[in-house]
């Protein structure tokens, strides 16, 4: 005869092994706590060129701060996004596919992406998640635009 407990044991170990079979992948948590985190959303045909792009020019003008790839569907926006606001990542380039689908779960909308019926930029600003469309992914131009309070409308 096995005891009580043991059964009880052997039950929720089966538990956490069922529930680790559907549990997502969460990115890590930054080790630097002043380095800026930035990252691109989905699947980007660019989005090599891009993160190099980006990371290149951090280096170049001695930003503390790394371009990430982030894979995603519209089922995952809400969990990409919660690491956003978790992890302090402060912006996000969102890929096409998931630029009209993640307007209704961001907390604002600049007049370009409601304009637009899309976001190819998701900023988060002090925990505030807002959605920009500035059609222009250039890490100078929206670097200083959104990151440091420059948003020409």
């Amino acid at each position: 005869m096995v005891p009580a407990c043991w059964q009880a044991g052997v039950r929720a170990h089966h538990d956490i092994l069922t529930m680790t079979q559907y549990s997502f992948r969460v990115t890590k948590p930054r080790t630097s706590t002043a380095r800026e985190l930035f990252g691109i959303l989905g699947s980007c045909p660019r989005a090599s060129a891009m993160q190099r792009e980006w990371n290149a020019y951090f280096e170049r003008e001695g930003i503390d701060a790394f371009m990430g790839r982030y894979p995603a569907s519209v089922k995952l926006l809400p969990e990409r996004l919660s690491e956003m606001f978790h992890f302090d990542r402060r912006a996000y380039i969102v890929c096409l596919r998931l630029q009209k689908a993640i307007l209704s779960l961001l907390d604002a909308l600049d007049s370009s992406a409601a304009g637009e019926g899309r976001a190819d930029i998701v900023i988060n600003g002090g925990g505030v998640i807002t959605g920009y469309f500035l059609g222009d992914g250039s890490p100078e131009n929206m670097y200083q635009r959104l990151c440091h309070g420059e948003v020409a409308d």
